[in-house]
């Protein structure tokens, strides 16, 4: 059973494994858990921070590897561009977060063609540059009247100190083998006023109960190397010290990334596994998670 609609797995090998790690991909902390499986030959577990809450793989793909896997990421298969099956849905939810400017810049990591800024914009009414900061960026989405996408490969080469009205991180810190370096780098160029937004996968409850019933279910390494709930994004201050100068707008479950049209069944699964939330609000069943916070100063 697959647990994303836009990855699948692929069992490495030894060779394209790095060595076991002693702790936390994100706040370094040694006290992790195993919780779960992700590949048994050779062995790759998923394992639980204590100190923060994130899941992270026990051993990293080499970055050779993770070259070849997303150097044919994208070919031939448009979905790949934005893993949402309507991103004007999700660009939606992200314009409700979004400061009421009539000109924004955004700053949007891992967003492929650009199309989810775009849309932003377009929902917002506003005019605006877009830096989009993707592996790939053959392909530019058409922008709405007022509005310039630039694109770069590499985080770094957006200035250290360029304030941006809005900051993305819609599915994508979870693919990273450094990611807290880069989710500090995003919050430090949030200007004041500004929002950051970030989706990420949560699905290490479907993993443990997968695990009790005998069921495989499909994690999609080395796509992700990360799985953040709730307990990391509302405990997220404790350790990165950006945070203290943002204030929370939303902490809850991510829309589905599917549609009724494309993917019905699965669409209707995802929304029923999300629906208990709102009247139980520990419910774990929701396969996804966004935070959204404005920069205070």
């Amino acid at each position: 059973m697959k647990v994303a609609a836009f990855h699948a797995s692929r069992c490495l090998p030894d060779g394209d494994l790095g060595p076991v790690r002693a702790g936390c991909l994100w706040c370094g902390s040694s006290d992790v858990r195993p919780v779960a499986m992700v590949q048994a030959e050779p062995e790759v577990e998923l394992r639980r921070c204590r100190s923060c809450a994130a899941s992270s793989v026990s051993r990293l793909p080499t970055p050779e590897a993770l070259d070849h896997y997303y150097g044919s990421y994208y070919e031939g298969d448009a979905d790949h561009a934005v893993t949402m099956d309507d991103p004007t849905r999700l660009a939606a939810r992200i314009a409700g977060y979004a400061p009421d400017r009539r000109h924004l810049r955004v700053l949007d990591l891992g967003g492929g063609d650009g199309t989810i800024s775009a849309e932003v914009l377009r929902a917002r009414r506003a005019a605006g540059e877009v830096t989009v900061v993707d592996y790939d960026h053959r392909r530019t989405a058409r922008p709405p009247a007022g509005v310039t996408i630039d694109h770069v490969t590499d985080l770094a080469e957006v200035p250290a100190d360029a304030a941006f009205d809005l900051v993305l991180a819609s599915a994508v810190l979870e693919h990273l083998p450094e990611p807290a370096p880069v989710l500090s780098g995003l919050l430090t160029r949030v200007a004041p006023g500004g929002t950051f937004y970030a989706r990420a996968p949560f699905v290490e409850p479907f993993l443990a109960v997968g695990r009790r019933l005998g069921m495989t279910i499909d994690f999609t390494f080395p796509a992700h190397l990360s799985d953040l709930g709730p307990a990391f994004w509302d405990g997220l201050g404790a350790w990165e010290p950006e945070v203290k100068r943002f204030d929370v707008l939303a902490s809850r479950p991510s829309p589905v990334e599917t549609s009724l049209r494309q993917r019905p069944a699965r669409t209707l699964v995802a929304a029923a596994a999300k629906a208990p939330w709102h009247v139980v609000k520990g419910w774990p069943f929701v396969g996804g998670w966004e935070w959204a916070a404005r920069a205070t100063r």
